[in-house]
């Protein structure tokens, strides 16, 4: 998985975590105070390739996400590559806002 790939997952999260309405008010009903952690594992033929970590902090309408990602084939040997990324910003009826998304490319 590349970095966009997460890119377009975090997205996807958020997107269904705002409902699917229309209107570009605040998110009232999204609750006081949350997390979600989650963590991926990648798999072929029974074998880890990686993980992706993903961590996601709500605070009224307001979020934080962060996620870690690493992937590597017959442990290192032929390849290894490894990523971040970050984004913040205001959750709306209409879908995220995002003030701040900073993406790092795999190493």
């Amino acid at each position: 998985m590349s970095v966009r790939r997460y890119g377009v997952l975090f997205v996807g999260i958020l997107l269904l975590l705002c409902g699917s309405s229309r209107d570009g008010g605040s998110a009232q009903e999204i609750p006081a105070g949350g997390q979600i952690l989650a963590t991926y594992h990648i798999y072929l033929a029974g074998f880890n390739l990686g993980e992706f970590r993903l961590t996601a902090t709500f605070q009224g309408p307001n979020y934080k996400m962060q996620g870690k990602g690493r992937f590597s084939i017959l442990g290192g040997l032929l390849y290894r590559g490894s990523g971040t990324t970050k984004s913040a910003g205001k959750l709306t009826k209409a879908g995220p806002e995002p003030s701040i998304f900073k993406p790092a490319f795999p190493r």
